[in-house]
């Protein structure tokens, strides 16, 4: 979908999914567990030809596609379906890997704190996932959510305190927060009833949080 800041008008342009524009004129998408790529003039706004398939067999699931694409063409992906045995590891600006010592999980949606020291991620167990901080010093996780209903989507507060996330609980579809550090109560900041929603990021003055809400 387009959608124009001015006038607030939309316009459907094709069937798909996370899709990104690269300066090479193209719009990247998935679909069906493949990547494709489509000519887009961002003057007319118009599609300009038929779709080009990139790549088969790109990881996807809870509202998203687990691939990245740079301004210059070049393509990242994860290949295959979901894992049970998924592991984190740093890499660097050169590419090299360092496993974390976080033991094998269905990991999803990891974030980094904001001084680098912890990771919130949520964690798949069964028909249920919960939010966890991996702490990269300590080498240690904890639990930060127990709800029965799926806690998913961490993002960490400006200050490091806070984790926001996504959850489907008794008061809808909406954003929660919880302390990074486990105590305290889940606070709800927001419900929409019925409409995925994972927060993305925050502004630079910390105001302002931006969201992806599903349909």
């Amino acid at each position: 979908m387009l959608r124009s800041l001015e006038s607030g008008e939309s316009k459907e342009l094709f069937e798909g999914a996370f899709a990104q524009y690269i300066k090479t004129g193209h719009i990247v998408y998935g679909l069906k567990n493949n990547l494709y790529a489509i000519p887009f003039d961002p003057d007319t706004l118009e599609v300009k030809g038929g779709q080009v398939p990139l790549v088969e067999g790109v990881q996807s699931g809870d509202w998203v596609w687990h691939y990245a694409v740079s301004d210059s063409g070049t393509l990242a992906y994860v290949s295959g379906p979901a894992s049970d045995g998924k592991t984190l590891v740093w890499i660097d600006r050169q590419g090299k890997e360092t496993q974390i010592a976080a033991p094998p999980d269905d990991y999803r949606f990891p974030k980094i704190s904001p001084d680098g020291t912890r990771i919130a991620v949520s964690i798949f167990a069964g028909e249920n996932q919960d939010i966890h901080i991996w702490d990269t010093v300590r080498e240690n996780m904890t639990k930060v959510t127990f709800d029965e209903s799926d806690d998913a989507c961490p993002l960490w507060t400006p200050d490091g305190k806070s984790i926001v996330f996504a959850s489907y609980r008794a008061e809808g579809v909406g954003l929660f927060s919880k302390s990074a550090d486990g105590t305290g109560e889940v606070k709800a900041i927001s419900s929409l009833l019925g409409s995925p929603i994972m927060p993305c990021s925050w502004s630079a003055n910390g105001k302002t949080l931006l969201l992806n809400i599903g349909t």
